[in-house]
């Protein structure tokens, strides 16, 4: 596992990233990035390579944790992967629907998770994050549901994103609290064909599950 673009406490991922920095309020800085404001929160888009004519920034050839050799789990279909600040890491399995919690070193601390529907399980896991106080929260599209758990890996609460219109494929978590969403859709974009002509709204959820404002739509999901 390389080094990870993320640590605890409300990272979102490249796409997510991407669609909220295209909103208004831009600031340009002078360098190879655009800074803007939504909401208050600082967006910061990367517009070209940072090292310009000098040497290029390489992903390391050596792992910073290889957990196939530190710890005895197998894995079968891992959807998703993150690193805390404080160095552990959080794998989501898709083959056995559960998510395992590695120490710094790559030691197995807990796991949780099966197939099903009760509380605590998972039909079809799409991603997991580090919450503040790291705990953590895994979010099930099938169920279109997010299982939060405590540090100690004790089921905590289950959070329903409730809302009129299409799904939601991925929910990240924003500080200081809620999340944000990228939802399916099934309505072509205006005079685009191809294999991005289905656009993909990007939303704002509260902590409590609750969608709010779109922040921008992407012309496809990927």
């Amino acid at each position: 596992m390389g080094t990870p673009g993320r640590t605890a406490g409300g990272g979102v991922g490249p796409a997510l990233l991407l669609a909220v920095a295209s909103l208004a309020c831009t600031k340009p800085s002078g360098g190879p990035s655009v800074e803007r404001d939504s909401a208050g929160v600082r967006i910061v888009e990367s517009t070209r390579p940072a090292w310009g004519e000098s040497r290029p920034w390489l992903i390391d050839s050596i792992p910073t944790i290889d957990l196939t050799k530190t710890s005895p789990s197998e894995f079968t279909d891992v959807v998703d992967a993150r690193r805390s600040g404080n160095g552990r890491f959080v794998v989501a399995d898709g083959g056995s629907q559960e998510i395992r919690v590695y120490s710094p070193a790559g030691t197995i601390q807990w796991k949780a998770g099966r197939k099903g529907d009760g509380p605590g399980d998972f039909n079809r896991l799409a991603n997991v994050d580090f919450l503040r106080g790291d705990s953590i929260v895994a979010f099930d599209y099938w169920l279109g549901r997010a299982t939060i758990f405590g540090p100690d890996g004790r089921l905590g609460r289950l959070i329903v994103p409730y809302q009129a219109g299409p799904n939601i494929k991925l929910l990240y978590p924003i500080a200081p609290s809620g999340f944000v969403a990228l939802l399916d859709s099934y309505e072509l974009m205006p005079g685009t064909t191809g294999p991005f002509r289905i656009p993909a709204p990007v939303a704002r959820v509260s902590a409590a599950g609750a969608v709010r404002d779109t922040i921008t739509v992407l012309p496809g999901f990927e």
